[in-house]
């Protein structure tokens, strides 16, 4: 008996996943803008680090690492 349903069980699990397929799905946004242009406006901004900023000391003032 045990066995006859280990198979119902499986049947019903290979039929569940051909049914339902085994692709990833889009997120879904409320309020999502079709075009986009939030994203490319963003994407077009270009960021600079700031590079005129002072080490901190525990980088400038470390002791040499003891070893080989």
């Amino acid at each position: 008996m045990s066995r006859q349903i280990f198979r119902w069980a499986a049947m019903i699990q290979i039929g569940l996943v051909v049914l339902t397929g085994c692709h990833p799905t889009q997120p879904f946004f409320i309020q999502r803008d079709a075009s986009m242009a939030d994203y490319v406006a963003q994407s077009m901004n270009i960021d600079y680090a700031d590079v005129h900023v002072e080490s901190l000391p525990e980088a400038t003032q470390a002791l040499q690492p003891l070893g080989p």
